[in-house]
């Protein structure tokens, strides 16, 4: 019988994953989750077992989970996206709920820069240095349901620099229609505020709220209210360049 346990490397960990007697093709998954592949792990790194009832978007969910489980007290985890400048390694996080553009704002930029996740990202504490998750992308193809979950290298994302860094924190609001981008620097209560609720396993780190003064006087915060991603695109790039204050 195929071995089906593959292992993937995320948030800077290995995780083992048994697909079982999942429905989840062994040949879509390896496809699919081609950025993450990693030799097999030892039996002292995590391991999760998929549902029976899995399928290729629940696995990515499981998936996430247990990275997340298996970092909480070691990483900052926001629930953004991410992409760095592969030369320097200098990253923009943004930080939003579900729904808000994130996402595509993390696929028009990572067409030109490293793709580092478009859902999970992880940060070293006073380092700042960020562990990539460069999961598979979930869309509908054409903006019709269902959706379904696509390779980086399918949709043309760059690959992330071994060494990330946080050059930049944003807090996204997009407002449909609303005709142009603004750019508000946020104090570091504000900061606290807006990204607590989008963060993972914050609780587990110790003196967690000073964690997030730390990072902010690292690197500040802007929110971005925005209509599309067209509006922000100049902005982001400049940043990415070390050419915006």
């Amino acid at each position: 019988m195929a071995d089906r346990r593959r292992t993937l490397r995320g948030l800077g960990t290995a995780l083992t994953v048994d697909l079982g007697n999942s429905a989840v093709d062994q040949a879509e998954f390896d496809r699919v989750w081609s950025r993450c592949a990693a030799p097999h792990a030892t039996a002292a790194e995590p391991a999760l077992t998929l549902t029976p009832d899995s399928g290729l978007e629940s696995a990515t969910q499981q998936i996430t989970q247990a990275l997340i489980a298996a970092r909480a007290g070691r990483l900052l985890m926001f629930h953004a996206g991410g992409v760095a400048d592969p030369a320097t390694g200098r990253s923009l996080v943004f930080v939003a709920p579900g729904g808000t553009g994130k996402s595509t704002l993390t696929r028009a930029l990572a067409a030109e820069y490293g793709y580092l996740s478009d859902e999970t990202i992880g940060i070293e504490p006073g380092t700042w240095a960020v562990r990539p998750y460069p999961k598979p992308v979930t869309l509908a193809p054409d903006g019709v349901p269902p959706k379904r979950e696509h390779a980086p290298d399918e949709l043309g994302l760059g690959n992330a620099p071994e060494a990330a860094h946080v050059a930049g924190l944003v807090v996204l609001r997009r407002t449909p229609g609303r005709a142009t981008a603004t750019f508000t620097d946020l104090g570091v209560l504000d900061t606290i505020m807006a990204v607590t609720p989008e963060t993972s396993s914050l609780s587990a780190l110790p003196r967690p709220l000073h964690l997030l003064a730390d990072l902010h006087a690292a690197v500040g915060c802007r929110l971005v209210e925005y209509g599309e991603s067209a509006q922000v695109l100049s902005w982001c790039r400049a940043v990415l360049d070390g050419e915006a204050p």
